[in-house]
Order: structure tokens, then sequence, then C-alpha cells
């Protein structure tokens, strides 16, 4: 299970680097995302006075990682959207500051909820995991809104070698031609695989793909229906499991 975890943050770092071709947003990124985790412990911990963590908080990890690698580079690439409009370094912050908190606000606001959800469920593992879940989420969220856009601002003063020869500046943006000229600025190397694959993806096959989702949906309704009560408890890890051999010893204790 840690060769998991550990195999897992090692892909989502050589993924971000790859994708932004920088070693030090890389480092500092993931760096920010592992953060999360044990400051929204010391909340759980310390300030909400919840004692219960078991296996199952740990499984945080997995989740906290794709949510966090999303926020992070929806931030990035807002921030390399403006490098052709703007000239101002402030300007282009506030504007990657409003295009992607609103984003990552949705995603994150919504699996928050979820996670909340769970809360007022009365098994204590469920519930308990859901709250910790759901601050890692939020603390997430706070971090991608404030360090993170200060971390690619940072980048962008001492390492990206990029120029930004053709630059708009923020009091001549106020035209509909202006606008215009944004969409299409917007238009750039961050945005083929949108522009080109996955926008006339589903444009050519969106019937077939809601067809899709509806066998899915029925599939799932039937699978539903035909859930039966256990006869026996569940065993959620093999025979030769830590956490089973765990579980066997304070049984035979």
């Amino acid at each position: 299970d840690m060769a998991m975890a550990l195999g897992s943050i090692m892909f989502v770092a050589v993924w971000m680097g790859i994708y932004t071709r920088s070693i030090f947003l890389t480092v500092t990124c993931s760096s920010y995302i592992l953060l999360s985790i044990p400051v929204s412990l010391f909340i759980y911990k310390v300030v909400f006075r919840i004692l219960y963590f078991d296996f199952i908080h740990v499984v945080v990890i997995f989740i906290i990682l794709g949510i966090g690698a999303d926020g992070t580079l929806v931030v990035i690439d807002a921030f390399n959207q403006s490098k052709g409009l703007f000239e101002h370094q402030l300007d282009r912050l506030i504007y990657s500051f409003n295009r992607s908190t609103t984003a990552v606000f949705t995603t994150s606001f919504t699996t928050v909820v979820a996670f909340i959800v769970t809360a007022f469920v009365p098994v204590v593992p469920i519930s308990t995991f859901g709250i910790y879940a759901a601050l890692c989420v939020a603390v997430n969220f706070i971090f991608v809104c404030t360090i993170v856009p200060s971390t690619v601002l940072l980048w962008d003063k001492w390492f990206s070698k990029s120029s930004a020869s053709t630059v708009r500046s923020h009091a001549d943006l106020s035209s509909t031609k202006d606008s215009a000229d944004i969409l299409q600025g917007l238009k750039g190397k961050s945005n083929l695989c949108f522009d080109r694959l996955y926008v006339p993806f589903f444009r050519k096959h969106k019937k077939g793909l809601v067809l899709l989702g509806l066998a899915v949906g029925a599939v799932g309704a039937i699978g539903v229906t035909n859930v039966s009560q256990l006869t026996k408890p569940e065993q959620w890890f093999p025979d030769g499991h830590m956490q089973s051999n765990y579980v066997e010893s304070l049984v035979l204790e």
C-alpha cells in the first residue's frame, strides 16, 4: 500500500513535470498538494477534536493528488494564456486568478459537499473519513487560490524564458473587437488537444456517447435492484494483507 502511494506521488510529479516543463513548479506545487494533508490533519485532530484515525483515512492521499494536480494545472494554464494579453504581471495574475478559481471552486465545492454528506453516516470510520477528506479538499483549494498563483508568478519572474512580445494593457480590453481578440489569443498550444481532439470527438459521436451513458445507467440500476443482504462479514483485504493479520490478531487476543 505504501508502494502504491509513493508510486502515485511519483506519477503525478512526473506528469506535472512533463506538462509544465519546469522542475521548480513540479517540486513546489507537488509539495503544496502533499502539505494539505498534514494541515488538514491538524484541523481534524486539534480544532475539531476528532481522535479517531484509521487506515481508511490514509486513502485520502489518492484523492488529494488528483484534485490538487488538477487545480494546480488549471492555474498554470490560465497564467500561460494571459501571456499575450497583458503586459504587467499584476494584470496577468488577476486574469489567471479570476479565470481559474471559478473552475477550481466548482470542482472542489461539489467534492467537499459529497464528503460532508458521508459525515452523517452512523459508521464512525466512514463519517470521520468524510470529514477528513472534506478538510483536505478545502485546504487544497485555499492553497490553489493563494500559494500556487504566487509560486507561478515567481516562476515566471525567475525561470520562464518566454517573452511577451505581443501584449495588451488592461485598459485596452473593453471593446467587442478586443474581446474577440482575447478569445482568439486563448487558442494557443495549451488548447490544441481541446480544440482538435476533445471537442470534435464529442461532436461527432454525441449520439453514441448519450446511448452509452444511458446503457451504463441502466446496468447500474439493474445492479442496485439485485443487491442482496450479506450472509457473512465482507472481506476488504486479502488473507495475507497486513490489515487482515492485524484484525485476526485482535480477534485471537
